[in-house]
């Protein structure tokens, strides 16, 4: 392989993982305190 198939390749994978990265990170802001939110408390102590 060439160097710009190695370069079209590390930037779809960057893509690729920045995208799952982005998602995992809203589907935590928006869930975090819905879920079981009125049986357990925020706290894990």
């Amino acid at each position: 392989m060439n160097s710009n198939r190695y370069a079209k390749s590390f930037v779809f994978v960057f893509l690729i993982i920045l995208a799952i990265a982005v998602a995992r990170w809203i589907l935590l802001v928006n869930v975090q305190y819905s879920y079981m939110d009125g049986e357990f408390p925020l706290r894990f102590v």
